[in-house]
């Protein structure tokens, strides 16, 4: 009986110590996330350098950030919706995007591209 009960006590040890490793491996991981997201909100940087690809974007009335997001990304402007939402987010253009059709580059950094759609920079198509 008493072989048993160490047996049983080693055993539980061993799960034990198998769970706390299984979650620091998931803290870990989740923090390398965490991160890295965080990492690509704060790094402002272009898709390509310049002088890039030009883009036209439309952008129509009603559409939520995260869905400019998701425009921009499959135009290639953008790496990541999500990230270009909460670079929004935080940025000074929140709730500033207009609707209206844009021509973007793939060398402008996202807060640049905020710039345009918020109305802050003329077009230069306007201007010629």
């Amino acid at each position: 009986m008493n072989t048993k009960n160490v047996v049983l006590a080693i055993l539980s040890t061993i799960v034990k110590v198998a769970v706390i490793i299984l979650v620091l491996m998931f803290i870990y991981k989740a923090a390398i996330k965490a991160y890295d997201f965080g990492y690509a909100v704060f790094d402002d940087k272009p898709m390509s350098e310049a002088p890039g690809r030009e883009v036209t974007v439309s952008i129509t009335t009603g559409k939520s950030v995260k869905e400019i997001g998701e425009i921009l990304e499959s135009k290639g402007l953008v790496k990541n919706a999500t990230i270009f939402y909460v670079q929004n987010l935080l940025s000074s253009y929140k709730d500033e995007l207009q609707p209206g059709m844009y021509t973007l580059n793939t060398s402008m950094t996202p807060t640049e591209m905020m710039n345009v759609m918020a109305g802050s920079e003329e077009e230069t198509e306007e201007e010629e």
